[in-house]
Order: structure tokens, then sequence, then C-alpha cells
């Protein structure tokens, strides 16, 4: 051992680790504080030995022992700062410096996690103790890797090395210079990695195998000081930065290909998209998408393919008009073999993403709208569909095919746009119809795959029904086209499979998530008022089937799978329920709308409330009984988060109760529910409930007429008026304890908001029984103004 006391001060060290994060702070600061600078001294002087003796880049070196003072580097730079004087450079750099070259050791390549792990500590204290010098840190680390790019030419060339050469890299030399002559150093670099002429780390990456090891943890090393450090570096790095990473891509395995991905998907997202080179990876990654089982590529598999897929993601949303036009030809031929082939969802997500040329031209516009009606029998005849035409001029105004950016909106069509305002064409007329031939044939060729499983040879399910939920997503904004229609169909295929599933009991998992977004998608565009001509309508035989399908998230949670929580997959289901209207029973609707009121997750409780008033308008006046026997559990609620959605829930309602009052045979007032069909927000019941208008609550409010909207059919009055007037009170009841509650101003605040709507449209018998408390709450308000002022 280097120092007879090393053992105990290392197993000292380690129970005052464990000890910080298992007990209470010291009460006695001064004592803990001079504990843990003794600590911090003790180990400071036998941390140069410790280095000297184990920390030295060698083949031969012992990778237990080796990893065991790493992680406790790692440690101790985490929760005892001052044993490096809390991020001073000659103090963390010089252990950097020994680190860095086992990137270049193959031997330790099953450790390398730990390493970066180590890495990172590290520099995290530089960060916060010496700005400058991370700083100056990330640029060599920068220059390293254009030296490496360098290295991998000549190494792949073969030209200029000769088989017994050796090559040393020499990199971080200005990181490195005059650290060594300050006192505090803790450490100098080893022999093998000091560099006879002036400052900087050697390290050996001579042969294939090392280059490209420290090239690839070299770039996972950039991509953590992008991620963590971002404010520091986000200046520092340029195109050619990125661009000399990226270009790895041509000499590299699998591990060098996902770390340079990654760092170009980091780059773009949380720096600046303008200083990755959109077209080169998008080219590459075509490239790599085309090739076949037999290709150079025979490394892919899942993980490489989510690299790949959400690097293709960023990059293809982010790029100019320019650049999707040079790469659209490559990405179309790949598409349909790639989402064949592919087990990765997030590679699937951002091909069926790509938005080359909209799914308004490459699905095939319909020359009429006849109602198309969608059963689950999986049969459809869809005529005089046009591929890859112009849109007519009268849907100019209402479907947009320009591509969203990232960081900056992209302009709509609208004629009311300056024409020197808005984006150049993507591509010409000609090759835009080529393109949108081409992609129609590959998705018409691809929506054959994803039916539900009949055969062995069929894609697996999952892998299908994730594909088909995020074309229906997709599509659904252009619900007209030939391939929209087409889906729309498979998905209503889908629905007797997942239930014969679940009356199995199969162990089958599935991304029902997903799956519901798409049903809900559609039944937003399939609604009178978003569109003037419904394209399609549900048959009334998957009632039935509908009500199994959408109580799965509470009755098989386990057939449930996918990366969202299992709430948001409840939370869809209620958006499905409510948006269903004479689709589904009411009686299992009512059961739907209990499971989500009685939900665990107050998520799934905020969304069912917010719902209930959107099940009336889907449903009918009928039901708000239903809705108002349901109040009292409404007032048991506990949850601030919940709690502050049943106002504006109370208000809803109460414009309902008013339009179901009759004068001389007229409704005393109407609610409309304005749509604006081009924002896309609408899929949130929140956004969805915005253009609720009341003739008697919102008056000052003036639409924009231009949008489609509903208007309330007129109820049969008999039957929606029966005992609504004996609920109406506990309505009040319910608002008045709500804003009387205190535990949250919140809750009192979105009272106040909707209090227009309680009064205006209580009866007046009931208002003449409920005075007194008015005039509380009248007083009530005067007296909180008084103590606010």
């Amino acid at each position: 051992m280097p120092t007879p006391n090393l053992s105990s001060l290392v197993h000292e060290l380690r129970e005052r680790i464990a000890a910080t994060s298992s007990t209470p702070p010291n009460t006695n600061t001064n004592t803990a504080a001079e504990n843990d600078s003794a600590l911090e001294i003790r180990f400071r002087a036998v941390l140069p030995n410790l280095l000297h003796a184990y920390v030295v880049p060698s083949s031969s070196a012992s990778e237990r022992e080796v990893i065991a003072v790493l992680k406790l580097i790692s440690h101790t730079a985490r929760n005892f700062p001052g044993v490096f004087y809390h991020g001073k450079g000659s103090a963390i750099l010089p252990v950097i410096g020994r680190v860095l070259p086992f990137f270049a050791e193959p031997a330790f390549r099953a450790r390398y996690g730990v390493i970066l792990d180590t890495l990172g500590s590290l520099l995290s204290l530089l960060r916060t103790g010496a700005r400058d010098a991370y700083c100056q840190f990330f640029i060599d680390a920068l220059l390293a890797v254009e030296d490496i790019l360098y290295v991998a030419s000549i190494s792949v060339e073969n030209t200029s090395v000769p088989e017994s050469g050796r090559i040393m890299l020499k990199c971080f030399c200005k990181s490195f210079s005059g650290i060594f002559d300050d006192p505090d150093c803790i450490s100098g670099l080893p022999a093998s990695s000091k560099p006879d002429d002036g400052a900087g780390v050697l390290i050996n990456v001579t042969g294939k195998e090392r280059w490209l090891t420290f090239a690839t943890w070299m770039v996972k090393l950039l991509s953590k000081c992008v991620t963590e450090g971002t404010l520091y570096v986000e200046g520092l790095i340029s195109l050619a930065n990125v661009s000399a990473a990226c270009s790895l891509l041509c000499f590299g395995d699998a591990g060098l290909h996902m770390a340079c991905f990654d760092f170009a998907r980091i780059v773009a997202s949380v720096i600046d998209h303008d200083i990755v080179p959109h077209e080169n990876m998008i080219r590459s990654i075509a490239a790599i998408l085309s090739e076949d089982k037999e290709g150079p590529f025979l490394f892919r598999n899942m993980v490489y393919d989510s690299s790949l897929g959400s690097c293709l993601n960023i990059l293809h949303s982010s790029c100019s008009d320019a650049i999707v036009e040079i790469t659209a030809a490559g990405l179309i031929n790949v598409f349909p073999q790639s989402m064949q082939r592919t087990k990765s969802q997030e590679l699937k997500v951002a091909l069926c993403s790509l938005s080359i040329l909209g799914p308004d031209r490459v699905g095939g516009r319909m020359e009429n709208n006849d109602g198309v009606r969608l059963s689950v029998s999986g049969d459809i005849t869809v005529q005089n569909s046009s591929i890859g035409k112009k849109r007519h001029s009268q849907n100019v105004d209402t479907i947009q095919t320009k591509r969203r950016k990232v960081d900056d909106d992209v302009m709509a069509s609208d004629p009311s746009v300056p024409a020197e305002c808005k984006l150049p064409s993507i591509v010409n007329s000609k090759r835009e119809e080529e393109y949108a031939d081409c992609m129609h044939k590959s998705l018409v060729s691809f929506l054959e795959l994803l039916k539900p499983p009949t055969k062995p040879d069929s894609l697996r399910p999952d892998v299908a029904l994730a594909a088909l939920s995020m074309l229906c997503i997709a599509f659904c904004r252009f619900p007209t086209t030939y391939l929209s229609i087409c889906i729309f169909q498979q998905m209503h295929a889908w629905i007797p499979w997942l239930c014969e599933q679940a009356e199995r009991e199969g162990s089958v998992a599935l991304d029902i998530s997903n799956y519901l977004e798409g049903i809900h998608t559609m039944l937003l565009v399939q609604s009178p008022f978003l569109m003037e001509d419904k394209p399609f309508e549900f048959k009334v035989d998957c009632a039935d089937l509908m009500h199994i399908l959408l109580k799965l998230p509470w009755t098989h949670p386990q057939m449930v799978v996918g990366p969202h929580h299992p709430w948001k997959t409840r939370c869809l289901s209620i958006q499905v329920v409510s948006k269903l209207g004479s689709i589904l029973k009411t009686e299992h609707a009512l059961e739907l709308l209990d499971l989500g009121l009685n939900d665990e997750a107050e998520e799934v409780r905020i969304e069912t409330i917010i719902s209930m008033p959107v099940i009336v308008w889907c449903y009918g006046l009928g039901l708000l009984a239903e809705m108002f026997k349901r109040l009292d559990l409404l007032g048991k609620e506990e949850h601030i988060k919940v709690k502050k959605i049943i106002p504006f829930t109370l208000g809803f309602l109460s414009c309902f109760y008013g339009y179901c009052s009759i004068v001389d045979g007229l409704p005393l007032g109407e609610c409309k529910l304005f749509i604006d069909i081009n924002n896309e927000k609408h899929g949130k019941t929140t956004d969805y409930l915005q253009g609720f208008w009341c003739s008697k609550c919102d008056r000052s409010i003036v639409h924009n007429h231009k949008v489609h909207l509903k208007i309330m059919q007129l109820p049969d009055f008999q039957s929606a008026r029966v005992g609504l007037n004996s609920h109406f009170p506990h309505l009040q009841s319910l608002f008045f304890k709500l804003l009387y509650d205190e535990s949250s101003e919140e809750v009192q605040v979105a009272c106040v908001r909707i209090i227009r709507r309680i009064l205006l449209h209580g009866s007046d018998d009931i208002l003449i029984k409920t005075k007194s408390e008015w005039i509380k709450c009248v007083e009530f308000f005067a007296a909180e103004q008084k103590r606010r002022h």
C-alpha cells in the first residue's frame, strides 16, 4: 500500500459519505466543518500516492483496483469537494489527465461507463470552481476529436503509418499549461502520458481498436459537457467542430455511430441547430437504412436504431426546406423496408413524422367527400383518389403543409400574408408529384403490413399497432385523403383483436396509449364542428367493443405498456369516452366516467372532471342530471390540483342548466363551441373548451366566425329538465364550499372567475332560497378586499 493508513482512511471516507446521505445534518456546524476539513486534508495528503499506484493507464493495470479508486474519486468529488479545493483547476485537471487515457485502453472497454462517470463528477466540480478552466477543457476536447478524425483517416488509408509504428496523440495542451507549477497541484501525469515537449496529455491511439474507443468516448464526453454545461459552452462550439465529430461516422462501429447520433441530436436540441451538418447527417442515415441484412451495418439493433431515429427526428424537424428537398428521395426510398425491419419505436416515430411533402399531398386527395362508414369488418372501398395533385384552392386556408420548425414559427399558408413574406415552395410541382406518388405507394404497401396479426409471418402486434397509431396521428389533420381513410379503417380493424386479447387474458403487451391518442384524433376530425362534411363515421356494431377497449387501462393494466406513465393512458381513455357520443351506450360512458372520478391518480381525476361538460355536450343534455349526481363525490376531493379545476366544470354545467330553462317554449340562451381547426392544441380538453361561449355569460367575447363551430342542438327539454331543479342547489353548495376554502388561493380565484355563470343561470326560486348565501359571499369578498389593502 502507498501509505500505512490508506485502508483506514478509505474506510473512514466511505463511512462519512454513507453517513451524510442517511443521517440528519449535525446541529453543531463548527464541529462538522472541522471534521470534514480534517478528513479532506488527510485524504488530500494520500491522494497523490493513490493515483501514482493505481491510476496508471496500461493494458496490464488491474481493472478491479483502478475502477475502485475511480469510484472513490467520483464519490469524493461529489461529497467532499474540499479535497479538490472546491474545483480548483490545478487540483482537478491532473486527475482528469490520468483518467482520460483509459478510454484508449481496450482492456477497460467494459468499464468505460464508470470512467465517464468519474470524469463527469470531476468536470462538474471544475465547472463550478473554475469556469475558465472548464471552458478551455471543452475547447481542447473539440480539438482532440478533430485530431482523432485525422488519425482515423490515415489509419484507414494505411499509407503513412508502418505496422510497427506508434501513434501518440498530444492533446489538451492549453488546459494543462502551467498547472503543474501550482502548489495546489495534487498529482503529476504518468510518464506514459506526459509529453517530452510542452504541456498536454499523450494518448496512445495506435491501431484501430485504440483510436476507435477513444473517439467514441470522447464524443460521449462532449455530449455530457453540452448537456450539463450548456450555458458555459454554447458559444464555444461551431459548425466545423460538430462536422468533425459527425464525420467519424465514416470510420466507426455501432458505438461510435450512436455517440455521433446522440451528439448531433443534443447540439441541435440544446444549443443551435444551425451548427449541425443536417444534409450530410441525413444522407448518412438514409445510406445506413438503405443497407440490407447482408450489408456493412450488421451491428444494427433496436438500441442503435433508437439512437439513429431520435437523431433523425431532431435533424429533419430543424433543417431548412432546401435540405428537405435534396434529401427527400433517399428517405422515401428507405421508408417501407425500414418500418418493416426495425424494432425501434423511436425510428418509427421519426419515419412517420417526416413532413417531406405533407400528409395531404402523399395521402391522395378524394375527388368527392361521400361519407365512409367505418366498421370493425376491415373492408373499405374508396374511389376517386388523386395522388400527388395540387390541393383545391378552397382548402388553402385550412390545410397547411409547411413543415414545423423547432425554434422558429413557420408562417402558415394564408392568402392574407404578403407573397414576399412566404417561404418558397419546397420543390417544383413536377418533382412534388413524383415524390408524392412514390411516398404514397410506399405507405399503401406498408399499411398492408399493419393489419391485426393473422399469419405467423405477420409483424409483431406491438410493432404494427405502434406504427399504425403514429401514422393515424400524423394523417388526422387531413382526414379526406385516401390514405387517411385507409388508416382510419385499419385503426377500427384492431378493436376486435384487442378485445379478444383482453378476453383471453393474453400476455401480449401493447402501447395502448398511442393507439388511444390516434382514436382521439380521429374523433376530433370526424366531429361535425370540426368539418363541414363528415368523411366517415363509426358504425354501431363497435359500441360494445369500444367499451371493453376503453376499460383496458383499468381492467388489464398488464396489457398496457409504453414510454408513458399508466395514468396517461387512462386520461386518453377518458378523452375518447367524452367525444364518442352516440357511438357508446350511455351506461357505459357513465361507468367509465366513474372509473375516472375514483382513480387514484390525480391527473386522471383532473381529466375526468374537466371532461364532464364535454360528455354533456357530445351525449346530450339528458346526461346533465347524471353529472349533478356526482357533485357530492367532487366535494370530497382533497388535492389542491384537482380542486382548482372543479370550479370551471361547475361553470359550464351551470350554463347547460340555464340552457334548459324554457320561457314561452324557447330557451333563455344558447351555447356554442368555437373550434379553430388550425390550432393543434385542441387535443387537450382544457384547450378544447377555450372556445365555449354562452349567450348570457360571454356577451362581450367575440369569436372568429371563420373557424368551424358547433351550435348545440335543442334537446328534449322534458327529459333533460327532469330533476335538474333539485340538483342545482348542490352545485351552488359545492361552489360556496370551494370559495370559502382558505387552504388554496388558487381554488378561490378559480371560483371568482366563474361566479357569473353560477349567478346568471340560477332560477328565481333557487336564488331566493340561497339569498343569505349570496349576501355572505358579497361580505366575504368585501372583507378579503379590505384585508389585502
